[in-house]
């Protein structure tokens, strides 16, 4: 499950707005939507493009990518 926030913050960081990011992924701006608003999760493949638009280092995929927030585990209990 992705942090999303985590996934928000590399975004503004980067100055990247949902257009480039999806293009970044190989994905088309819906299917970024979908991603972003938990509709459907990333590919391992869409998680590595996306890593290196944002210049992520291998230890941050897990965190961005794979590790849930703390409000994602409050919202599933």
């Amino acid at each position: 499950m992705t942090n999303f926030i985590l996934l928000r913050q590399q975004l503004l960081a980067h100055d990247l707005q949902m257009k480039d990011a999806a293009e970044a992924a190989g994905i088309s701006r819906s299917a970024f939507s979908a991603r972003i608003h938990r509709r459907a999760d990333f590919t391992t493949g869409e998680m590595l493009r996306l890593g290196k638009a944002l210049g992520l280092q291998p230890e941050d995929y897990y965190r961005v990518f794979l590790a849930e927030s703390a409000a994602q585990m409050e919202a599933r209990a």
